[in-house]
């Protein structure tokens, strides 16, 4: 095992039975090794105790992603299982205790203050035959090799992203939420009421084990599946199928929203996210701007947040850049000239660009469409525009 690896690395690879520490072996590979091809299959996931400690080690900077790699490595190795190590990722550890040899040996405080002509000119016996040239071989730039021997966590490619949502199962699935409600009803409760659940729930999470599966309160299973608490029920009981539930109308469904645009409810609903998990991925630097701020409301292209979700590239834009330019149904009345609650009842008006818990109109769609109607109207007396 090696003998300088992190204590947090070393404390990952100890919680780890056999089976569940040759998968994090291969995940490791797809974490560690950016531009290598995947060695998990389209299908592999996760049991749920090994997808907690899989997210931890992709809480860790690379440094010590190498090392728990190692440890994994050398844990399995000694008990004849016959597995290769990958050169790639021994030759970037190499490179990266490398470097700190050669900085613990010049007394310079940071790694990434390193030149390449003080690599070089380190002793013979320190760099222990590394150059300059094969840790970049190793790492792929000088910048990057440095960066990893300081302990600095590198931001996680859209790959790295990919297989953090398709492999883990660090979400619940929908037949975990069925499944909840089935075990409620296995206990024959006197009354089906939603407070009665939310109450046995949290006592139910309140004395279950550690790392048992903890049962989700109402509101996360009807965000999560936009489902009525009476359409959960009969999912639960066998009387429908969940395809079934889901064909139910979209104003009996929570569906997340349609249109131009998401909010934070919406990509909840889209990626199966509670609200705070949904919160801590949009304050992640890659994730899309928001580009509309509506009354406190944050509004993101759908293009964009699927494009994200997918691991694909989407166009660069600005914070709120379309500020202004979209309205709700107030200022839509109001521009129009009628009540806020007449606008339903005009034949021929814009569709919104979205629509969701407060739909949204193109302010110069409503602007041409309001000049229309008052050219084909004027002098009929049909029209009659409240004074501002």
């Amino acid at each position: 095992m090696v003998g300088d690896a992190h204590p947090k690395s070393a404390r990952v690879a100890c919680c780890l039975s056999p089976r569940h520490a040759r998968t994090a072996l291969k995940r490791s590979h797809a974490v560690c090794e950016r531009q290598g091809r995947c060695l998990l299959t389209a299908n592999a996931r996760l049991a749920r105790d090994a997808s907690a400690l899989f997210r931890r080690f992709t809480e860790l900077s690379d440094a010590e992603q190498l090392q728990t790699y190692q440890v994994i490595l050398d844990y399995l190795t000694s008990r004849n299982i016959g597995l290769k190590p990958d050169p790639k990722l021994e030759a970037r550890a190499g490179a990266t205790e490398a470097i700190r040899r050669v900085v613990e040996h010049l007394g310079i405080d940071d790694p990434t203050k390193l030149e390449v002509k003080t690599f070089d000119s380190a002793p013979a016996e320190v760099r222990q035959g590394w150059t300059v040239a094969r840790v970049i071989n190793a790492h792929g730039t000088w910048r990057a090799a440095r960066e990893v021997a300081a302990g600095e966590r590198a931001v996680p490619t859209a790959r790295q992203r990919a297989v953090q949502r398709g492999r883990s199962a660090q979400h619940l699935r929908s037949d975990d939420y069925i499944a909840a409600v089935r075990r409620w009803l296995g206990s024959a409760p006197p009354t089906l009421g939603t407070r009665d659940y939310n109450e046995w729930a949290r006592e139910w999470n309140a004395t279950c084990a550690e790392g048992a599966l903890r049962m989700p309160g109402y509101g996360a299973i009807r965000f999560t599946l936009g489902l009525h608490w009476s359409v959960v029920r009969q999912v639960a009981r066998g009387e429908i199928s969940m395809a079934q539930a889901m064909r139910e109308p979209k104003n009996l469904r929570a569906d997340g929203g349609s249109g131009l645009f998401v909010t934070s409810n919406d990509i909840g609903a889209i990626n199966g996210l509670a609200i705070y998990a949904v919160t801590k991925l949009t304050t992640t630097k890659d994730f899309p701007v928001c580009v509309l701020l509506y009354l406190g409301n944050r509004y993101w292209l759908r293009s964009d947040v699927k494009a994200h979700l997918a691991g694909e590239k989407f166009p660069k834009r600005k914070l709120h850049e379309l500020n202004g330019k979209y309205i709700g149904v107030k200022e839509a009345a109001k521009i129009i000239g009628v009540a806020h609650h007449s606008t339903k009842r005009l034949k021929g008006m814009p569709e919104p660009k979205y629509r969701g818990g407060r739909s949204l109109w193109l302010k110069t769609d409503i602007e041409a469409w309001r000049d229309q109607r008052i050219r084909d109207d004027v002098g009929t007396g049909r029209w009659k525009r409240k004074k501002p």
